[in-house]
């Protein structure tokens, strides 16, 4: 670097430092060894900046800076293209331009926002099209640099609306192509273009100016002042940036160089590693391009200044320091670190040397939209998925994505493994299976509607264990598609609630005294019903029961048999002192076995409820000439009538009796 731009490097340092609060004796005593060059500018600056005290904004003091730079590079140039003479550094001339220069400078550092151009939103907040400049390897390792100005870029959109959309850069851009070898590429301009398609890129240049390695400066050969290239590429609505790399290269032609397009290198999917403007370059030398950089990889970067490899430079990936390059033999400038799982890489290199201090980036865009597939099972609710996570990169390379975060809703949360996959989960019983997946700020999202294919589909409701009688304990069994249903909720008319386990069954349960046992289902948005009728079971049962009872021993001789009438379905039968003041006992029963919680009344007046052996305790009243007992469960009734004797009679009575007063001897 020229001794001149080492002084504009240290001016720029020095006014960074009075912005941030140093005086101008901190700023020169930092800097020794240029103390005498810089004190009569920075007390230029300082008598300045009293005189100034709006602040302008982060995007006009870029913008003015950017302008500063292309200012002084384009005045070097200007000074190359003429004879070298030997001459004083502080000639007249040169002073002015530097003191100019610098007070434009300071002016944007400490205020005069008037004298600043109208604040603008940043371009790539809104742009939807990015065009940057890379070089391929050719003849360009002849050079220390090449310097390539840039006036503008047009572009042809296609159909019968096509024409040329035109724009001029409000600075010329000056880009050193040294820097932009391989993969490596810059930023030429970013924006907002009309939506459509577009058939060929013009970039215009004013001039390109290279250093050989001998120390030699040559003009560079534009043919026609501009470079073609015909390469279609779409700008859609709402879509991302696209990102159009238009690649170079110089060419040896006998005694002089040439600078043309490359086709084939150039487009809008081409792989690049966007680099910084700093004053430091970064390479990534493994893996070697054109093998693309994705996360997970273990890669090397190479630091460089002027093409010199810098050791001992502080390193960041991605706003995390990562240490220093190498400056051992081999390693000089480098420095090897395992690409985040992010969706871009930001490198970002920093060192102070007797300049100042000198930064440089790297940046690499991979996209931050995670895709998930179903990998195992059929997607069924109740049926056990598996689901891999993966991002495709913008250069359209696929990889997994371990320890990522995996929501699926109404089942639970899960991470990925070395794979990118999940372990098995269950679909859930709903009309649709949401699943998002997050690895730092990759994210992505699937949905499954599963109403259309299932809106037909029901639960399947079964007797599992247990026979359909009254008061007989049963357990249910619900499945969809023959495979059990966990977490059911079974809903039995005059029971109760029930969940199904993990076998799809619910506990047992007794079937209810009614005609008809209706059972309903659901999980979600799953539904299943089951009804039996059970009217006609009890018409078997009570046929069988009056059988029996009719087969039942007849009575000792001697004993009253009481007058029989049967009007219910349940069967009723009393033991003990059956008469007035008595204590006695009632059996309820329906086809031979007990009835639990029987509401039993006597003369008409509730006493109470069965046990679950069916049975019920009471007195009768002292004064009471006749019994009245009835019974009811559900739709089931009983009754038990017959007049009562003075003295209790010692057998028991079944059935609905009335008893008969025994002729005296």
């Amino acid at each position: 670097m020229s001794q001149d731009k080492d002084l504009d490097i240290l001016l720029d340092k020095c006014i960074d430092r009075m912005n941030q609060g140093d005086s101008l004796e901190d700023c020169l005593a930092a800097y020794p060894e240029k103390a005498k060059e810089l004190e009569p500018l920075l007390r230029a600056i300082w008598g300045v900046r009293d005189a100034c005290s709006p602040i302008p904004t982060a995007t006009a003091k870029s913008a003015m800076r950017q302008r500063l730079d292309a200012a002084l590079i384009d005045a070097d140039r200007r000074l190359r293209e003429r004879p070298r003479k030997i001459r004083p550094l502080f000639s007249w001339p040169r002073v002015l331009a530097a003191v100019t220069a610098i007070l434009v400078l300071a002016l944007m550092g400490f205020g005069l926002r008037w004298m600043l151009a109208p604040e603008v939103a940043p371009v790539l907040a809104q742009a939807n099209f990015r065009l940057l400049l890379s070089d391929q390897e050719n003849a360009i390792g002849d050079f220390e640099s090449l310097e390539v100005t840039i006036t503008g870029i047009g572009m042809l959109r296609a159909g019968e609306s096509g024409g040329w959309e035109k724009i001029e850069l409000e600075e010329s851009v000056v880009r050193d192509l040294t820097r932009l070898q391989g993969l490596n590429a810059q930023e030429i301009w970013g924006g907002i273009i009309p939506e459509g398609q577009y058939t060929q890129i013009f970039i215009y240049i004013e001039d390109a100016i290279g250093t050989l390695k001998s120390g030699e400066t040559v003009d560079v050969v534009i043919p026609s002042g501009n470079l073609q290239i015909s390469k279609p590429f779409v700008v859609g609505a709402g879509e991302s940036v696209v990102n159009f790399v238009y690649d170079v290269t110089v060419v040896s032609a006998g005694n002089q160089y040439i600078l043309l397009p490359q086709i084939d290198q150039s487009g809008p999917e081409q792989e690049f590693y966007e680099v910084g403007e700093g004053e430091l370059t970064l390479w990534v030398v493994a893996p070697e391009p054109p093998t693309p950089v994705v996360p997970g990889d273990n890669i090397t970067v190479l630091v460089t200044f002027q093409g010199d490899p810098v050791a001992g430079a502080q390193v960041k990936v991605n706003g995390l320091d990562i240490g220093n390059t190498g400056g051992e033999a081999g390693q000089e400038g480098r420095i090897s670190f395992t690409v985040p799982y992010d969706e871009k890489l930001k490198v970002k290199a920093k060192i102070t040397t007797e300049l100042g201090e000198l930064e440089g980036q790297l940046k690499i865009e991979f996209g931050d939209e995670l895709d998930i597939e179903i990998v195992e099972g059929v997607v069924a609710p109740g049926q056990n998925i598996e689901v891999q996570v993966t991002l495709e990169t913008l250069q359209g390379t696929t990889i997994p994505i371990p320890g990522a975060e995996v929501k699926v809703k109404g089942v639970g949360t899960f991470t990925t493994d070395a794979e990118g996959r999940t372990l098995p989960f269950p679909v859930p019983y709903d009309d649709e299976l949401e699943i998002k997946a997050q690895k730092n700020k990759l994210k992505g999202e699937l949905e499954i509607d599963l109403e259309e294919k299932f809106q037909k589909a029901e639960l399947s409701i079964q007797i599992a264990e247990g026979e359909l009688t009254p008061g007989a304990n049963i357990t249910i069994l619900v499945t969809f598609q023959d495979n059990p249903v966990v977490g059911a909720q079974v809903k039995v008319k005059g029971v109760g609630v029930f969940l199904t386990n993990q076998d799809g069954q619910t506990i047992p349960f007794p079937v209810p005294y009614d005609d008809e046992l209706e059972i309903k289902a659901q999980k979600n948005k799953l539904k299943g019903e089951l009804e039996i009728d059970l009217e006609e079971k009890f018409q078997e049962a009570e046929l069988e029961a009056e059988s029996e009872s009719e087969r039942e021993q007849e009575p000792p001789e001697g004993e009253e048999e009481a007058e029989k009438e049967r009007e219910g379905e349940l069967d009723l039968e009393i033991e003990g002192e059956v008469a007035p003041g008595g204590t006695v006992t009632l059996l309820v029963t329906f086809a031979g076995e007990p009835v639990a919680g029987a509401e039993v009344r006597l003369d008409d007046e509730k006493i109470g409820a069965t046990e679950q052996d069916g049975t019920i305790s009471f007195t009768i009243s002292a004064d009471a000439d006749e019994l009245e007992i009835k019974v009811r469960k559900d739709k089931l009734k009983g009754e038990l009538e017959f007049e009562l004797q003075e003295e209790a009679s010692e057998e028991g009575h079944k059935g609905q009796l009335e008893n008969e007063v025994p002729e005296e001897d």
